[in-house]
């Protein structure tokens, strides 16, 4: 005789025994008996968090009857639909009909919140005695979640029992009922725990006492991991599990950037990306970077002529050892006193820019987007081309590491060979439009129409290179294959992966490896993998947004100022009367940052400042961009501060003139 006990006594216990004693397995056969175990150190392994530490084996069970209400009816909104459920169940299980009883059942889960998709996980055609044991159970954890959380702080013993006698499948069975129930169960109590944490972020951005993460919520990352690994037993679970975190996304991300460090496994977060935000995203990826040393004497230290910014970048990168790079740099340039981060900020633009030029001919811009790029496949016309490939990966690991925005982005096709996903006919889009629109028809035409062969296309392709034309075959033997309705899409992939995977190969392989060299090999593919492309394209070129001046204002502080003086009214006046493009050149002046990160003034390296200067008015404006201080003579009236600043944001001067 096979029974199953379920305590509470301030640990959820569940125990098998043969005939009152504890269970060795002798009336079912070993492989069930592995089964049965790992059920229960599975529901252990689950409430772990919530106190349980253990598996105690007891002797009495209440047989027959389910005394207790179903925990769930104190959050149902439908409380007539409480009573019936509470008169059905209590006292008198033969009065649950099976259709009724189901019916009701799920009515509990719909009634609630963001549990539509729980009606998935109830057992499906549950008979009478399934309906009496899943309530007890549940009750089984209410009464233990209570305990733990101080809600009943009296002493002593008390049993929720549910017990059976049935053979070792049925028992079988009953267990996964009870796991799915524990589940939801828990699934609910983190939909709490969430929605209080959203209740203190309001709080906060109300002006109320603040929002601070406490440390201890560190443990429900942990839970959810166990949450999801749980999910995956039952139907319908996973989809559930989704569900809620997608309608918690952004207190998922919170606790995410606070929690999770190096090294420690969160990937399970990116298997839906739509559970996650671009600051969550964003501090998975980079925590795949090693940790930049604070060691000023570890610094790899350069000294550039501007007029060779390309050439001395190549021999100081390039030629470095991996090691010494990722300790961090120091940069000065040429006859300049000015050093630090703005100076360094300077540099990755300014080597960028002359990487991705059309005249080195190693990357080429997207028709409709001359901010995107993927690798040239006529580079091999720059005789080192493949050395400076692997430099420029190096150089944007770099500004990654760095979190400098250098104003270039990737072409979806250079994204996803990087991340290590198919190039679809939809990647190149902007790449070539023309091919693009080809392809679409070729897939698009009238299958007799094709067949007629009016095209008259195999399965080869024309190349032009450095004035010389070669015919060159998408597969073996391709000059031989008719291009016809039931191979055209076959051909038009062949014709994507020639034209944008294995002409740029060797090319991507040695921009792939200058990434890994700061990266390391066996995070490069990963780092891609946590990122969608506009998520890179706001990390290397920033928000494009319109700058908000009561941001920059609120993100503003005044040193021998004050925010009354005449002169930070005409300052603030003066730069909403600029332009969109004076007021970028105007940070870039400030800051060496053109484009501001994704969270706006808030995500810079340190707040902007205002600082009076005893310079004389007939002076310019000057800037200290390693640390945002603007420095503001004490002009006489608005229209001379007015001619100045229309001389420093003049782009050329911005970005050559006041900058240390």
């Amino acid at each position: 005789m096979i029974k199953i006990l379920l305590y509470d006594n301030r640990r959820v216990i569940v125990a098998a025994v043969n005939n009152n004693r504890p269970f060795s397995g002798g009336a079912i056969n070993v492989w069930r008996r592995r089964r049965l175990r790992q059920s229960v150190a599975v529901a252990i392994s689950i409430l772990r968090p919530y106190g349980v530490n253990g598996v105690q084996h007891g002797d009495d069970w209440l047989p027959g009857r389910v005394r207790e209400v179903c925990p769930w009816e104190d959050r149902v909104g439908d409380g007539n639909a409480a009573e019936r459920t509470k008169s059905d169940i209590q006292g008198k299980a033969t009065s649950i009909g099976e259709d009724s009883g189901g019916v009701r059942h799920r009515e509990r889960f719909q009634s609630q919140h963001c549990w539509s998709l729980a009606q998935r996980i109830v057992p499906r055609g549950v008979t009478p005695y399934r309906l009496r044991a899943i309530p007890a159970c549940a009750r089984v954890y209410q009464q233990h979640t209570e305990r733990v959380c101080g809600l009943d702080d009296r002493e002593g013993s008390h049993h929720a029992q549910c017990s059976v006698e049935k053979d070792d499948d049925q028992l079988l069975e009953e267990e996964v009922d009870y796991l799915r129930l524990v589940f939801i169960r828990l699934l609910s109590k983190m939909d709490e725990c969430f929605r209080f944490i959203a209740e203190c972020l309001a709080s906060k951005e109300s002006g109320g006492r603040g929002f601070v993460l406490n440390d201890s919520w560190s443990e429900y990352l942990r839970i959810l991991k166990d949450l999801y690994d749980t999910s995956k037993v039952f139907d319908g679970a996973e989809e559930m599990f989704w569900t809620v975190l997608r309608f918690h996304k952004n207190m998922l991300s919170a606790l995410v950037v606070a929690f999770v460090k190096r090294g420690g496994d969160h990937r399970w977060v990116l298997d839906n990306k739509g559970v996650t935000n671009f600051e969550c995203r964003r501090h998975l990826a980079m925590i795949l970077f090693p940790a930049v040393e604070e060691d000023f004497d570890m610094l790899h230290e350069m000294l550039i002529d501007r007029s060779q910014v390309l050439a001395e970048s190549f021999e100081y990168i390039g030629r470095a050892k991996p090691e010494s790079l990722r300790s961090g740099l120091f940069m000065e340039f040429k006859n300049e006193k000015a050093t630090g981060p703005g100076v360094l900020r300077e540099w990755f633009v300014l080597v960028s820019r002359e990487i991705f030029d059309s005249r080195h001919a190693l990357f080429v811009s997207c028709p409709n987007d001359c901010r995107r790029f993927y690798p040239n496949p006529a580079s091999k016309v720059h005789p080192r081309h493949l050395e400076y490939f692997r430099f420029a990966g190096r150089v944007i690991a770099l500004a990654l590491l760095e979190r400098v925005q250098v104003g270039i982005v990737f072409d979806r096709v250079f994204f996803a060979q990087l991340a290590g996903i198919r190039v679809s006919l939809e990647d190149i889009r902007d790449a070539d439009p023309c091919l693009y629109r080809s392809c679409k028809q070729i897939l698009e035409m009238d299958a007799d129409f094709i067949d007629s062969d009016a095209l008259g296309l195999t399965f080869v392709r024309e190349l032009e290179e450095l004035g010389c034309r070669e015919v060159v075959e998408l597969c073996p033997g391709g000059k031989n294959i008719e291009f016809n309705s039931q191979n055209r899409e076959h051909y038009v992939d062949l014709l994507i992966q020639h034209c944008f995977v294995t002409s740029i190969s060797e090319q991507v392989a040695n921009f792939a490896q200058g990434l890994a060299d700061i990266l390391s090999s066996s995070k490069l593919q990963q780092f891609f993998q946590c990122l969608e492309l506009e998520d890179l394209d706001w990390m290397l070129y920033g928000s494009e947004n319109t700058i908000s001046i009561e941001d920059w204002k609120a993100h503003t502080v005044y040193k021998d100022y004050k925010e009354s003086d005449c002169q930070i009214s005409w300052f603030w006046e003066i730069v909403g009367r600029m332009s969109a493009q004076q007021r970028r050149v105007l940070l870039l002046f400030w800051t060496s940052v053109k484009y501001l990160p994704v969270e706006g003034f808030r995500g810079l390296s340190s707040p902007l400042s205002i600082c009076r200067t005893a310079e004389p008015s007939n002076r310019l404006p000057s800037s200290h961009t390693c640390f945002n201080r603007l420095f503001l003579p004490e002009y006489s009236s608005i229209a001379v501060m007015e001619d100045h600043f229309g001389v420093i944001t003049q782009e050329h001067i911005a970005s050559s003139f006041g900058l240390s």
